[in-house]
C-alpha cells in the first residue's frame, strides 16, 4: 500500500509539473508577443517618451529570464520523475 501511494504521488507530481510547465510557456509567448508590442512602440514614439518604453522593455526581459529560468527547473524536475 505504501508503495501505491508513493507512485500515485510521483505522478500527482508528474502532471503538477507538466501542467506547471505548460503554464510557463504560455506566458513566456505572451511575454514575446508584449515585447514585439513594446519595440513597435519604441520605434514610433518620440525621442522623449522612449525611457519608460526602454525600461518595460527591461523588466520584461527581467521577467522572461526568470520564467525560463524557473522552466528549466520544472523541466528538469520532470526529467527525475516528479521530483520524488
Amino acid at each position: 500500500l505504501k508503495r501505491v501511494i508513493q507512485l500515485l504521488c510521483i505522478g500527482v507530481n508528474l502532471q503538477l509539473h507538466s501542467a506547471q510547465l505548460k503554464l510557463l510557456r504560455a506566458m513566456q509567448l505572451q511575454i514575446n508577443a508584449d515585447t514585439q508590442e513594446l519595440y513597435h512602440s519604441l520605434k514610433t514614439t518620440s525621442p522623449a517618451g522612449r525611457g519608460p518604453l526602454e525600461q518595460a522593455i527591461q523588466r520584461v526581459g527581467q521577467t522572461q529570464a526568470q520564467l525560463q529560468t524557473e522552466a528549466q527547473h520544472v523541466a528538469h524536475m520532470l526529467q527525475q520523475g516528479g521530483g520524488q
